[in-house]
């Protein structure tokens, strides 16, 4: 089974040409429907140094930047003109590894999340310009869990992924209020279930509705995308699609009371979906679809940006040309931002929608 759902995969990404539907699992694609997109080099004298998370709200483009000892480049998307915000470091206003965007529309703060640092830093967005608004570390002492890795901003809390408890992928966090876990991963648990590996197999990365009513899944080595709704109750899972186990090596040890785990990609693992982009009314999703030894071996590439609305239902597709892993689409000029190595320097790139 396992075989056939490997191949179907390989037939999803490499037969775009060909004239005839491909599904894959329970995820149906038309291959005629997906649009290809042609980028534009745009504000070319722009200079970016190491380029990571986008996020578009109004005529400016945020882009997680580290460099020069600032974090936070703000491009105008009107103008060109560009403003560098946050210092390095691990004082109350300084971050060191923003992994992170977000946008709460209802409190109007966009949201960074410090990965070394543990820290949830908001802003106030005026004019061009950032205003600290507040900071909260993520401590296990406050939250009584073990450990987090990605967190966003979600209905008056936190949801972050990670290890556990019952193997649940998903918890929320708000604080004096006991956390909600949820979203059990849907695949083989075997020999995955002792430890930090089980995350490091099921890695995922996550979005939310700008109005927090949704939130959203996908991973990174398996195929599985998922959408909730956060109900009186908790979090009810409104669609899911998987069809393959993620093919990561874990590894888990113990020595006296010393404990370590930690995982390899073989030249099976499948790269999966590399960014989650949240609008309004859509969620965008990257998706490779290759294994470890076609990045290898592959001379022509793609990535693929799904779009579906917010109770999981795909609406349409698109093609790039090219390996991304970070974008951001601004509905308003109907286009897709996205940076691309040239030589040394990287590139802003414009793809029409």
């Amino acid at each position: 089974m396992k075989v056939k759902c490997f191949l179907a995969l390989l037939c999803f990404c490499g037969l775009w040409g060909c004239n005839r539907r491909v599904e894959k699992g329970n995820l149906p694609f038309t291959i005629d429907d997906a649009v290809s997109l042609q980028g534009e080099v745009i504000f070319e004298e722009q200079f970016w140094g190491n380029p990571a998370r986008f996020y578009v709200l109004d005529s400016l483009l945020f882009v997680a930047d580290k460099y020069d000892g600032k974090h936070l480049t703000i491009l105008n998307l009107n103008t060109g003109q560009e403003k560098r915000f946050i210092d390095f470091g691990d004082g109350p206003e300084d971050l060191m590894q923003v992994r992170d965007i977000s946008y709460n529309k209802q409190t109007g703060a966009l949201t960074l999340w410090d990965s070394r640092l543990k820290k949830v830093s908001a802003y106030s967005v005026e004019g061009d310009t950032i205003y600290r608004r507040d900071a909260e570390r993520i401590s296990r002492e406050d939250y009584n869990i073990a450990r987090v890795y990605d967190v966003i901003p979600f209905s008056g809390g936190y949801i972050s992924n990670g290890c556990f408890v019952n193997g649940e992928q998903f918890v929320w966090l708000n604080k004096g209020k006991e956390p909600v876990f949820f979203g059990e991963y849907p695949g083989d648990k075997t020999g995955i279930e002792i430890g930090g590996t089980f995350f490091l197999k099921t890695q995922t990365i996550m979005a939310a509705n700008p109005n927090q009513e949704y939130f959203a899944a996908a991973g990174v080595f398996d195929d599985q995308l998922v959408f909730y709704r956060q109900t009186g109750e908790g979090f009810r899972k409104i669609k899911e699609y998987f069809s393959i186990d993620s093919q990561v090596e874990t590894r888990y040890s113990k020595k006296g009371n010393m404990e370590s785990f930690g995982s390899s990609i073989t030249l099976e693992t499948i790269h999966a979906y590399q960014a989650l982009y949240p609008t309004e009314s859509y969620l965008y999703a990257a998706y490779w679809g290759i294994s470890e030894k076609e990045l290898d071996e592959q001379s022509e590439r793609a990535t693929y940006i799904m779009k579906f609305d917010w109770n999981g239902n795909f609406c349409e597709g698109y093609m790039i040309p090219r390996l991304i892993s970070r974008f951001a689409v601004d509905e308003n000029r109907e286009c897709l931002y996205t940076t691309i190595l040239n030589g040394e320097d990287y590139n802003l790139v414009q793809y029409k929608m």
